[in-house]
């Protein structure tokens, strides 16, 4: 008979498990919608908040495109499509702002994106990595300040008096319109 040592390759077997345990736990800790894609657009990793988003399991998601996920419409689709081919063409980490997505349950979403590309050991580029934050509370309370900002703004100048607001120094943060133009 012959007999091998595989002392070494159980060890490194057992590693490797214990690391993708570790990264199954920090992906899936994570309020943001991660994951990782193929090269055909194929999503080969998701978190628990993905799974969550596209109200499907992980398994589920395992395997799919996005135009096979219920939500997405058909616009949605075509933007983030172009998002992965802008972050393969430009070869590192991109970001976009405020995309519009449409999750299982038909509520649009607005997210903060980030895409990079994955390279394997020899520098090809092998899928793409994303994390998608859901801002939709953020942008609804930024254009809520914006407003109050405008209806304030439309007060105090409809105020034919002096109106001003200063910090502790005495520097001007704030004057209406009336006051401006008598010190014009």
């Amino acid at each position: 008979g012959i007999s091998e040592d595989i002392t070494e390759r159980r060890q490194a077997e057992e590693e490797l498990r214990a690391s993708q345990r570790l990264l199954r736990l920090v992906l899936d800790s994570l309020p943001h919608n991660v994951f990782v894609k193929d090269l055909d657009g194929r999503y080969v990793m998701v978190n628990h908040a993905m799974a969550t988003f596209h109200n499907l399991a992980l398994e589920e998601l395992q395997g799919r495109r996005v135009q096979d996920l219920p939500g997405p419409l058909p616009e949605q689709i075509a933007v983030l499509a172009e998002t992965d081919r802008q972050t393969l063409a430009a070869g590192h980490l991109i970001g976009w702002p405020d995309v519009r997505i449409t999750n299982a349950l038909g509520e649009e979403r607005r997210h903060r994106i980030y895409k990079v590309p994955l390279h394997d050991g020899r520098g090809r580029v092998q899928g793409i990595l994303c994390v998608s934050e859901d801002v939709t509370e953020l942008k609804r309370a930024e254009e809520e300040l914006r407003a109050s900002q405008r209806l304030l703004r439309l007060v105090m100048d409809a105020v034919p008096h002096n109106i001003y607001v200063k910090d502790l120094e005495g520097r001007f943060l704030m004057v209406n319109r009336y006051m401006a133009d008598l010190h014009a």
